[in-house]
């Protein structure tokens, strides 16, 4: 599979999820509001093509596979979790060649999974080339590491979180494992698709199955399954959200993503060179900002390779 077809299907696919978690209109839209960063095609296209990054199709196929699997699923906690994770699957995709300290525009070209970062902190990647320089990336934190300081680039474990302790000065590398009924102080802790029911009262937490649409829940708690539900602070229950032009409670932030309530109705966000002026009352959609000229919702141009 070549590159540009790979990231094609996989941009649908993240369309496709944005719409069943409710967060996207349809795909069409989604994928109209989708901001790629300016030069990264082309840029990896180029890399591809000189061998500054060796590109693996018969990876970026399988990935491909798994993402669509995942993401065209529904959008609930049980589902996801029951869909595993899609890391083992995408990995080895790109290879980069630029060793620690080389320039960069993106990861992808630095060697061993190191990461490009910016030369110029007030640079944005969504809306210009940020040329860079590869750091190396360091050993992951193992679980039970302490990870209050870490290196540029460095994280926990695959499967861990950087968990902060009761005393609030300390974090360790935990992994998730706490299951139904467990005690829990993090929603980190909770085995997926478990989630922490937590008390502020008294600051402790039991880890539950998630609730499904109309069951009881904690509205201190985000223990709906489905994305497409909030958990209503006057019944406790896991109700729908409200889709466009529907009456919404802007103390519940009960709307469908893809809406803001204002005053008391869920008012679509702009769309592509739809209004964004500050009397609308509204942002815009997904990943478009509002231009300041023209008070519409833009997308970045795109350009040509990073050079």
């Amino acid at each position: 599979m070549s590159f540009d077809e790979a990231q094609q299907r996989v941009y649908v696919a993240l369309c496709h999820a944005e719409v069943n978690c409710g967060d996207m209109p349809d795909i069409a839209t989604c994928m109209a509001s989708l901001q790629v960063e300016p030069g990264y095609s082309m840029t990896i296209d180029a890399d591809i093509a000189s061998g500054k990054i060796v590109y693996d199709g018969a990876k970026a196929s399988t990935c491909v596979a798994r993402l669509e699997s995942v993401y065209d699923g529904p959008c609930t906690r049980s589902a996801r979790a029951a869909a595993g994770s899609t890391d083992a699957a995408c990995a080895g995709v790109f290879a980069g060649t630029v060793d620690a300290g080389g320039a960069c525009f993106f990861d992808e070209e630095c060697r061993g999974g190191g990461r490009c970062q910016s030369t110029d902190a007030s640079c944005s990647r969504s809306r210009q080339c940020c040329a860079g320089t590869c750091l190396a990336a360091p050993a992951p934190i193992p679980a039970g590491g302490d990870c209050t300081t870490q290196l540029p680039n460095q994280g926990c474990g695959t499967g861990s979180y950087c968990i902060l302790d009761a005393s609030g000065t300390s974090s360790t590398c935990m992994v998730p494992s706490a299951g139904e009924g467990a005690p829990c102080a993090s929603a980190l802790l909770c085995a997926q698709p478990f989630y922490c029911d937590f008390d502020p009262a008294t600051n402790t937490g039991t880890c539950k199955r998630p609730a499904a649409t109309g069951a009881p829940c904690n509205p201190n708690s985000s223990g709906c399954d489905s994305a497409g539900d909030y958990c209503d602070m006057t019944t406790s229950t896991c109700t729908p959200r409200v889709a466009a032009g529907g009456t919404c409670d802007p103390t519940q932030f009960n709307c469908v993503g893809y809406t803001e309530c204002v005053g008391t109705t869920c008012v679509a966000r702009a769309r592509v060179g739809e209004s964004c002026a500050a009397s609308s009352g509204v942002g815009c959609l997904g990943s478009l900002a509002c231009d300041a000229t023209t008070s519409t919702c833009t997308l970045a141009p795109v350009g040509g390779a990073c050079i």
